[in-house]
């Protein structure tokens, strides 16, 4: 397998199907940022407690972090005082019901920028692929149409079987484990062997670390080939975890070497994105800007509604809050652009790959077939 002229390949359709450049936007726009999350007011309360001469004094002492179970009372006495605190306040129900209208769009925003991705994703595999099987050039429209299928949600499925579903059993894992630490070193403080016991623990939770970082760095690299067995061969979601995990098994040498290289470009491009976004400072300026006035928008809105209901600075809060979402949409939209490309160029690379590997696959299925 030739890296360089799959990385040339690559390049020279980066440049020249322009339609790519939708989705590659999709996913710099959706990779890891697919929810909003509002910010807290716990530190005003607590000044406002701290400054009250009949404030809530904290049960806490140094018996509390030495037994779970005190640990755990004083949490819950702790939690029942705040909550008691928030339900008889004045403005409380107009507060839960904004909360709540935030809530709603927050998920509803997560569940449609998720569709995005996968359908992107979706689409930019099989448009390399069908420029590269048939030299045609899809539109941008017509790849949303391509990427519409079955296909998208079997991705999706895919990233729920083994990224998910492992990342849900580490965490699992990794807090009993440490909960169980806890208990047992807070038991054995007063003896000799406490601290060894707790250097033994520690580096028991750093190898378990490890291994699972080990894991989740293998599966980022087997999830290129069964995402493009699952695209590209139409199969389901099981078929395709097999067919992927199959061919880099048979190939893993050639793979491990592109994916080294691919790790050298993504430093590369990281110096390089570096670069770019001092030259577009005032590209970004112009974007906080037009941020600035876009989320001030639904945040006048919502403030001025919500000061018919409520007083006192909540209603620049509620505004703040729903206002910043769309502004940092704006105001990052330059990142956005400069991630594009690099989203389209590392989905055509390994979309050339596998069909390289695949095609080696099938020329050594047919010399390996005997002659009648």
């Amino acid at each position: 397998m030739d890296n360089m002229k799959i990385l040339k390949r690559a390049w020279y359709i980066l440049w020249n199907y322009r339609a790519l450049w939708i989705f590659g936007l999709i996913l710099a726009m959706t990779v890891g940022s697919s929810s909003f999350r509002p910010s807290s007011t716990s530190s005003f309360q607590n000044n406002r407690i701290n400054n009250n001469p009949n404030s809530y004094k904290l049960p806490w002492d140094a018996q509390t972090f030495q037994d779970p179970q005190k640990f755990l009372e004083t949490m819950q006495e702790v939690g029942q005082h705040l909550v008691s605190q928030v339900v008889f306040q004045h403005d409380t129900g107009v507060l839960i019901g904004f909360a709540a209208i935030f809530f709603v769009l927050v998920v509803l925003a997560a569940i449609g920028m998720t569709i995005l991705r996968y359908v992107a994703e979706s689409a930019l595999i099989q448009m390399v692929d069908g420029y590269e099987t048939r030299s045609e050039k899809l539109t941008v429209r017509q790849g949303f149409r391509l990427g519409w299928s079955r296909t998208a949600w079997r991705l999706f499925l895919i990233d729920l079987l083994i990224g998910f579903v492992p990342a849900l059993v580490f965490i699992l894992l990794l807090g009993s484990s440490a909960w169980g630490a806890y208990s047992l070193v807070v038991r054995m403080a007063e003896n000799s062997g406490g601290v060894l016991l707790l250097a033994v623990l520690a580096g028991f939770i750093f190898l378990f670390i490890l291994l699972f970082s080990m894991f989740f760095l293998l599966i980022g690299l087997l999830r290129n080939f069964i995402f493009r067995a699952c695209a590209l061969e139409q199969v389901g979601v099981w078929d395709a975890v097999k067919h992927g995990i199959s061919l880099v098994r048979g190939k893993w040498q050639p793979v491990g070497l592109f994916w080294l290289v691919m790790i050298g470009l993504g430093i590369a491009w990281w110096i390089v994105s570096t670069i770019l976004l001092i030259v577009f400072i005032p590209f970004f300026l112009v974007s906080v800007i037009l941020g600035l006035f876009l989320g001030s928008l639904p945040g006048l809105i919502l403030g001025l509604l919500s000061s018919a209901f409520i007083s006192g600075y909540w209603p620049i809060v509620i505004g703040v809050v729903f206002g910043l979402p769309l502004f940092i949409l704006v105001a990052a939209s330059p990142l956005f652009v400069i991630e594009t490309f690099a989203h389209v160029f590392r989905s055509t690379s390994w979309t050339l790959v596998f069909r390289e590997l695949r095609s080696l696959e099938i020329n050594t299925a047919v010399v390996e077939v005997p002659a009648p």
